[in-house]
Formats: structure tokens, C-alpha cells, sequence
């Protein structure tokens, strides 16, 4: 019967297998930190980018807010200017006519149109982490903050421009108003000789001072808007000081 000799395996010393244990352990721990690398990489990448839209939204943001500011006080002074002439005694045709104009803009609104693309990718990717910069990000919730407190008003006074219908129908001659659209939906100020209904003074007096609440709301929209308006610039001014950022 034939007999198989098992062939003899040379043991190795201590130093051989520290050797192996060393290599292994430098392959494993190398693999890590080139992935941690490439992770690394990666999120700068994104940040750059995030962070390249970011100025660009707050750019389109600056511009959309002035616009708003603008038709703000626009509603203000004309409020100003409608409570003027219906305390007016006899106010002359001008001044009604200039009621009509008033009376029919206050109903409509210019709302900030927000470019928020960016900050809703960061937080609904749950990439905010990816802004390492703590100036930038303390700024942006800042923002979101600010903007947050303008939509609420700005709903508040979407209601209280509707409270103004009733009074309006009731001291304005709608006819007048059915003149007054153009075929854009622009509003065009009225001429020619029409009336107001001042017969009622408990109608005037909640007339104005519902008004008055509208250009109040209106008043913190603005206070809100710049605010909002200042960390648009902050936001731009942290990003071209510590990003590769052009302006």
C-alpha cells in the first residue's frame, strides 16, 4: 500500500507574521483613508456648487425684493393719500379720481417671489451639513428665518385686503372700476366727473380704519422684506471672501 508523505511546512517566526499583520493592516487602513479622501473630494465638490446657486438665488432674490419694496410703498403712500381725501369735506373730481385709482390697486399685491431652489435642495437632501462655512450657514437660517416671517404677514395681509371688498362696493360706484381695467389687466387711472359716497360716517370711519390695518401689515412687510434684503447681501458677502466666487 502506498504511503503519502505530507509535505513539511516551514514554520514561520514571529517577525514574518507581525510582517504579513503590518501589511495587511497598512493595505486596510491606506483603503480607508483614500476613500475618507474621495468622500472629502466629493462634498467639497458639492459645496462649491450648492454654494455657487446659492449666490445666484440671492442675487435674483435681491432684485425680486426691491420690486416689492417698491409696490409696498407705493400702497402705502396711496392708503395715505385715499384716508386723506375721505376726510376731505368736499374732495374735488382729482382727488376722487385719484380714490377710484387708489381704491382699486390696494386690493391687489406684489409678493416676494423667493429663488429657493438651493436652500430646498440642501434641506430636503439633508446636505446643510456640506456648508462648513458657520458664518454662511448661521446666516441662512437667519434668512429663512426672516423670509418665514414675511409670508406670514404677507398672508395676514392678503386677508385684510379682502376685508376692504365690502367697504369699497359700498362707497365706490362699480361701474367706474369696470372702466378702469385695460385689456392687459393693468389698471388705468379714471377721469371725467364721478362720486363717492361720504354719506355714511360710521361706514367712512371703519372704511379708514380698516385701512389703516392694511397699511400697518404692509409697513412690517417692509421691515421684513429689508431685512431679508441685508442678509441677501451678508450671504454674497461671506461667499465671495471665502469662495472662488466671482461678483
Amino acid at each position: 500500500m502506498e504511503v503519502h508523505h505530507h509535505p513539511k511546512v516551514e514554520k514561520k517566526n514571529f517577525k514574518e507574521y507581525f510582517l504579513e499583520f503590518l501589511m495587511i493592516f497598512l493595505a486596510v487602513t491606506l483603503g480607508f483613508f483614500a476613500e475618507n479622501i474621495r468622500e472629502v473630494i466629493g462634498d467639497d465638490k458639492k459645496q462649491d456648487e450648492y454654494v455657487r446657486s446659492l449666490y445666484d438665488d440671492m442675487q435674483r432674490d435681491s432684485i425680486n425684493i426691491r420690486v416689492a419694496l417698491s409696490f409696498d410703498s407705493l400702497q402705502i403712500s396711496g392708503i395715505n393719500e385715499l384716508i386723506r381725501i375721505l376726510n376731505q369735506p368736499l374732495p374735488d373730481s382729482n382727488e376722487i379720481n385719484t380714490a377710484y385709482f387708489v381704491a382699486r390697486i390696494i386690493t391687489r399685491t406684489k409678493a416676494f417671489e423667493q429663488a429657493d431652489r438651493t436652500i430646498q435642495q440642501l434641506n430636503n437632501s439633508g446636505n446643510f451639513r456640506l456648508i462648513k462655512n458657520t458664518a454662511l450657514a448661521d446666516s441662512i437660517i437667519e434668512y429663512e428665518n426672516n423670509v418665514a416671517t414675511y409670508k406670514d404677514n404677507h398672508s395676514v395681509g392678503m386677508e385684510e385686503r379682502r376685508s376692504l371688498y365690502p367697504f369699497i362696493s359700498m362707497i365706490f360706484d362699480g361701474n367706474v372700476f369696470q372702466t378702469m381695467v385695460n385689456s392687459i389687466n393693468h389698471i388705468e387711472q379714471t377721469t371725467g366727473i364721478h362720486n363717492i359716497n361720504k354719506s355714511n360716517q360710521q361706514l367712512n370711519n371703519q372704511f379708514i380704519y380698516y385701512l389703516h390695518q392694511e397699511k400697518s401689515t404692509i409697513v412690517a412687510e417692509k421691515i421684513n422684506l429689508l431685512k431679508v434684503l441685508g442678509y441677501t447681501s451678508v450671504i454674497r458677502k461671506i461667499i465671495t471672501e471665502n469662495y472662488k466666487i466671482q461678483d
